[in-house]
């Protein structure tokens, strides 16, 4: 099962943490269920890109965005060569 670690944020994981998730799951699923309140307007239906996250670490190792997202990604503020 891969493992997510959420670098330490002032204010959505102020100490960081390890997670497990399993295949097929949603990033921003996993960090709404382990109490890390990142924004996600439009209640998680991919439609609005402000979800989007930053991959500091291990961005190689995920599969490519599929249209949907790299769409979505493009109206992303603050987008990044390592936003998801």
């Amino acid at each position: 099962m891969p493992t997510i670690r959420v670098l330490p944020h002032p204010v959505l994981c102020p100490d960081g943490m390890e997670l497990s998730v399993s295949p097929g799951q949603t990033l921003c699923a996993v960090l709404l269920e382990n109490g890390i309140r990142i924004d996600h307007a439009c209640q998680q239906h991919g439609v609005c890109a402000t979800c989007h996250v930053l991959i500091r670490e291990g961005f190689r190792t995920l599969p490519p965005a599929d249209e949907k997202e790299e769409d979505q990604l493009d109206r992303a503020w603050g987008l990044e060569s390592v936003s998801r």
